[in-house]
C-alpha cells in the first residue's frame, strides 16, 4: 500500500470545484463584454469602458470589431 491516501470523494470534490471556478470565470467575461457593448452603444468612449469593465482598451476595442472569440 502506497504512504499516500487515495481520497476520490476529495477528488471529486476538487473536480467540481475547479469546474466551478471555470464556469463562473467564463460567465464574468461574458458579462463584461455584453457591458462593453452596451456602454459603446450609448456612446461611452473605450477608454472609460476598458476601466469600468477592468480590462485593456485592446480587449474592448476587439470585443467591439466582434474579432474576440467566443468566450
Amino acid at each position: 500500500m502506497s504512504i499516500y491516501e487515495y481520497d476520490a470523494q476529495k477528488h471529486i470534490e476538487m473536480e467540481r470545484e475547479d469546474g466551478y471556478k471555470d464556469g463562473y470565470q467564463v460567465g464574468m467575461e461574458q458579462k463584461a463584454r455584453e457591458t462593453a457593448i452596451n456602454l459603446s452603444e450609448l456612446g461611452v468612449p473605450v477608454e472609460t469602458i476598458a476601466s469600468a469593465v477592468k480590462v485593456s482598451i485592446k480587449e474592448v476595442q476587439e470585443w467591439l470589431a466582434g474579432n474576440a472569440g467566443p468566450v
